[in-house]
């Protein structure tokens, strides 16, 4: 097989965030770093292939970060921006002034918009099949939120957990039928699809069943830790503590507090972190002791009751043991998590676990959850701790382990190596 053929991947959840670290999904780091490492990996392979980004969501093609520009520098990276007519509406809203007769003309507008939208649509679609063809593009390679069948292409898609079909009541209603959308698209329609762990790879199959994959490539590819601080200096602890301190907290000590980072919902279980931490407040060796909190709202009311109970319990914000902080820069995060005792993720869930591999590569010990994923990724490691139950979370944060220096297996040039051969097998 020819090592140089193009791949267009749809990068909706690269363009559709901020950049900042409380739009930083698990998937967007994905989507972001695959791309990133795709790129490096082709040119140190000799290869000239290029990657080719477009997107599903039309309107994202005006809305770039900052992230999005980075990925452009690389010179095999290119952007399909291909423009879309806006349609006026048909009739005139102007055309009367009987109330009743601008209600039947903008009923008729809906249905024309309706019906121009769809032949829109279906051109747009038809512009990026030519601009696949034309630049010699084999892979298609559909993201989380963004995916469409293209018949003259090989079709590949990452399946990045089933969280919201194994648990519906745990995601917005409109979440669950996008992965409903997703996961028939993916037996359907695609040559190949990856699943980011053996755990998801179980999930995927029993949920749709062996007999409607048993034609499908599936391969479990583990993600990579992404440096956070971008080569950049990590910030002191003194420089967190101007931060902590504008929010009228008082200062941390180094090692001397726990961290949880990632958003704030019903699945991630952060006020079972918190009742775990004022237990452990209870012993005397830990008065010292804080716990940092950082991240944005995600669906449900949990965000607010978290607020809500650090406000009651600590009225006064510079005895406050508990502080949290919603966005803060990746390069920012890296020093919380290089100088917490430990990072707790107690999600009730997950498809792989990033911030565990993110906090690992900056030699901080982690505490995990017996459940999904978590023992078949850090079953062995000396540096993570599982825990079965409540009580025993809060022995596990008792009595953390000095980190253990060990060679990382998660990296995105494995990843990406492992990504390319299975769409060199997917092509020949």
């Amino acid at each position: 097989m020819n090592k140089d053929f193009n791949i267009a991947y749809e990068v909706s959840p690269i363009l559709a965030a901020s950049g900042v670290f409380g739009d930083k999904s698990g998937v967007y780091r994905y989507s972001y770093c695959l791309i990133k490492y795709m790129s490096e990996y082709l040119h140190s392979i000799g290869s000239n292939s290029k990657i080719f980004l477009y997107t599903l969501n039309p309107h994202l093609n005006f809305n770039p970060n900052i992230d999005f520009y980075d990925l452009l520098k690389n010179k095999n990276v290119i952007w399909l921006n291909i423009d879309v007519p806006i349609e006026k509406d048909f009739f005139s809203q102007n055309i009367v002034d009987y109330p009743g007769l601008r209600f039947i003309f903008k009923k008729m507008n809906f249905f024309v918009l309706k019906y121009k939208q769809r032949k829109i649509w279906g051109k747009y679609l038809n512009s990026l099949s030519n601009e696949f063809a034309k630049n010699n593009i084999k892979i298609v390679h559909h993201s989380e939120t963004g995916f469409n069948y293209f018949p003259k292409f090989k079709n590949v898609i990452t399946i990045n957990d089933m969280i919201a079909l194994k648990f519906p009541f745990l995601q917005r209603e409109e979440t669950v039928e996008i992965h409903k959308k997703k996961i028939r698209f993916s037996t359907n329609c695609c040559d190949s699809i990856i699943t980011i762990s053996n755990n998801t790879k179980k999930d995927l199959i029993e949920y749709v069943g062996l007999d409607k994959l048993k034609n499908k490539r599936i391969d479990t590819i583990y993600l990579g830790a992404e440096d956070l601080t971008y080569n950049q200096e990590i910030p002191k602890i003194d420089y967190l503590n101007k931060l902590v301190n504008s929010t009228g907290c008082s200062d941390l000590i180094k090692e001397k507090y726990f961290l949880y980072f990632g958003t704030i919902e019903p699945r991630k279980n952060v006020p079972i972190l918190i009742k775990a931490f004022l237990e452990l407040k209870k012993m005397n060796e830990f008065d010292e002791c804080k716990l940092v909190i950082i991240g944005g709202k995600g669906w449900g009311n949990t965000y607010n009751s978290v607020s809500n109970f650090i406000k009651e319990t600590y009225p006064i914000k510079k005895d406050s043991s508990i502080i949290h902080l919603d966005f803060i820069s990746d390069n920012i995060l890296s020093s919380f998590i290089k100088n917490s005792k430990a990072v707790v993720f107690p999600s009730s869930y997950e498809g792989f676990g990033l911030p565990v591999v993110e906090s690992l590569r900056y030699e901080t010990p982690c505490i995990v959850p017996n459940n999904s994923v978590f023992p078949e990724l850090f079953g062995e490691n000396k540096n993570v701790s599982i825990y079965n139950n409540f009580e025993d979370l809060v022995l596990k944060m008792k009595n953390v382990k000095e980190f253990v220096k060990t060679e990382s297996e998660f990296s995105w040039q494995k990843n990406v190596k492992e990504t390319y051969e299975l769409y060199k097998n997917t092509v020949s």
